[in-house]
């Protein structure tokens, strides 16, 4: 029997990465109304799409080291502007960048974080 990510870990990994419902679903090449059952405990994770979340936690973490060694990072307020600035991201979302950044500051004190 497969292992299956349950549906408050899943809850607690989006937060932690500040993905919404529909990043995460369009992360996950899911239908939102199937992630809702999946967020709600109705349905649970199978292992392919918890290897995808893993996947994504992995290179989020690669992304904060990344900015941790740079000088200054610029974050976006909106989606629109931070895909057009940085489309290798699509997908992800400002907030999700901006997190990233924050996380980075905290291993870079001297990290300088800029709004465009």
């Amino acid at each position: 029997m497969a292992t299956l990510l349950r549906s408050a870990e899943l809850t607690g990994t989006l937060q932690l990465l500040d993905l919404t419902a529909p990043a995460a679903a369009r992360l996950l090449e899911i239908d939102l109304p199937r992630l809702h059952r999946i967020l709600s405990g109705d349905e649970r994770l199978p292992d392919d799409l918890h290897e995808v979340i893993e996947a994504i936690g992995r290179f989020t973490d690669a992304v904060v080291a990344g900015m941790a060694t740079q000088k200054r990072v610029r974050v976006y307020t909106d989606d629109r502007a931070f895909i057009r600035a940085l489309p290798r991201y699509a997908g992800y979302t400002a907030s999700w960048h901006r997190t990233a950044a924050a996380r980075a500051a905290v291993r870079n004190p001297d990290l300088e974080v800029t709004f465009g």
